[in-house]
């Protein structure tokens, strides 16, 4: 049986390949990912690296004060968008996609890793709100909070965060006392539905950030505004391939996560 034969059966009734291809099987009858999977993966964790790597000269070069500095009030501002791109684009992307990436490993320590990745994005995520609203509250002469479309997005991305690690929690880490099996199945679609629409809107909410600042410049010629709107808009191009690839993963039926051949419900997994 082919590999894309064995992806196109049923995901309850998996069998291993049979024919000697280049994909093995684990002794759990798993099939690893494909070439395709890898690269696009590698594709992917490559452009959020470029965006941190040039997200990070932008922030530390091209601002009055170099560094970062939280009791700096000028400084304090650039922690909002380096620990929000770090949570959305960084740590969420794993989180979304390690089921797929280790589907042969065990799937309880895969659930862990995807909790852990969650909860240091919702710590990042929260200090660089934090940031953001005191560098406005403590300057000599206020800003205005929450009126501009980015801002509104990034509270419903962050309500999405929170509302949905804390029913992630419930359903799936409390014990089968607790949370019978039946709900954990009912639920999961729920959650994995909400976990992709608050991911993808985050990365809406980061693309929209440097569009944000970018408005701030004005000149009768792009050529005249130096590096850092090429900066801000080569990091929006770059948030919306890697939400379009991500994206593709997945929706994708046959980089699904794969659970043993006749499987327990293990909740919480993609």
């Amino acid at each position: 049986m082919s590999y894309l034969a064995t992806m196109n059966k049923d995901y309850d009734d998996r069998t291993p390949i049979q024919d000697g291809s280049s994909y093995d099987v684990t002794i759990q009858g798993r099939v690893p990912q494909s070439r395709p999977f890898h690269i696009t993966v590698g594709f992917i964790q490559a452009l959020v690296l470029s965006i941190l790597i040039i997200l990070g000269v932008w922030m530390n070069s091209y601002f009055a004060t170099a560094g970062f500095d939280w009791e700096d009030i000028s400084s304090r501002y650039k922690f909002h968008p380096l620990f929000m791109t770090m949570a959305y684009l960084f740590l969420s992307t794993e989180a979304v996609l390690i089921f797929r990436m280790f589907r042969t490993m065990d799937r309880k320590l895969v659930k862990y890793g995807h909790v852990i990745l969650h909860t240091i994005t919702l710590v990042f995520s929260i200090t660089a709100f934090v940031a953001i609203v005191t560098f406005k509250n403590d300057r000599k002469k206020p800003y205005g909070n929450f009126y501009t479309f980015h801002s509104w997005i990034g509270l419903l991305v962050l309500a999405f965060y929170v509302i949905q690690y804390i029913f992630g929690v419930i359903y799936f880490l409390l014990p089968e006392s607790v949370m019978p099996v039946q709900k954990r199945k009912a639920f999961l679609p729920i959650h994995r539905f909400f976990g992709a629409a608050a991911y993808l809107t985050s990365l809406m909410a980061v693309a929209t950030g440097a569009f944000n600042h970018l408005v701030l410049f004005d000149s009768a010629h792009y050529s005249d505004l130096g590096l850092v709107p090429r900066m801000g808009n080569s990091i929006g191009i770059l948030v919306v391939i890697v939400g379009i690839l991500s994206g593709y993963l997945l929706v994708n039926r046959k980089y699904k996560s794969m659970p043993p051949q006749q499987p327990a419900f293990n909740p919480g997994v993609f």
